[in-house]
């Protein structure tokens, strides 16, 4: 914090110390600090979209569905290659429920950076609630090759395997493993059935 404080005396016309410490704020949930910078550095930056994507996530945080998208619009408005303004603006379209519209910025997302694990988990997840069952194990399965130690993916699969799939062995590995992973839904799951883990 005390670096960006110092870079924004020495160079208060800057935009990236404003975009920078608002990331810090936003981490602490200091969303109030964090929107007076990021609207600071995009008053200094009018044409960038990264500050507009990082206000975009704390309206979010505070429910604020609105200007939330209104923000992640005028990010890829801005900038079109922020992988992250997609995913974002993909999860905020699951949760009002346009899942078509998730789907299209999570396949951009996975275009942009096809090694992002996130694009395939939430994308999985999003098909897991349309109840394509195949699209969301394939997903999920992609997520676990990318990165073996996201413990919400073993979960959400060991789910699907016992709930949807039938296959109640590979779910409760899949749950067991997410459990040894640090993951508390899985853990509690395990407690409420009786299984050591």
């Amino acid at each position: 914090m005390i670096d960006f404080n110092k870079a924004i005396l020495l160079d208060p016309l800057d935009c990236s110390p404003y975009n920078n410490r608002g990331n810090l704020y936003t981490a602490i949930q200091n969303y109030k600090l964090a929107t007076i910078d990021y609207e600071k550095s995009i008053k200094l930056n009018p044409t960038s979209g990264l500050p507009h994507s990082n206000l975009g996530m704390v309206y979010f945080h505070l429910n604020d569905y609105k200007h939330a998208m209104l923000e992640y619009n005028k990010a890829i408005e801005l900038d079109p290659q922020i992988t992250n303004t997609f995913i974002e603006r993909g999860r905020l379209y699951w949760i009002l429920n346009n899942h078509q519209m998730a789907i299209e910025d999570l396949n951009k997302a996975i275009s942009l950076e096809p090694k992002d694990h996130y694009s395939y988990y939430l994308r999985g997840t999003v098909y897991l609630d349309d109840g394509n069952y195949k699209l969301a194990l394939s997903d999920y399965n992609k997520t676990i090759e990318i990165e073996p130690f996201f413990s919400d993916a073993y979960y959400s699969r060991g789910l699907l395997y016992d709930n949807q799939l039938g296959d109640h062995q590979k779910g409760l590995n899949d749950i067991i493993a997410a459990a040894k992973l640090g993951n508390k839904e899985a853990q509690e799951y395990l407690l409420q059935k009786g299984v050591p883990w």
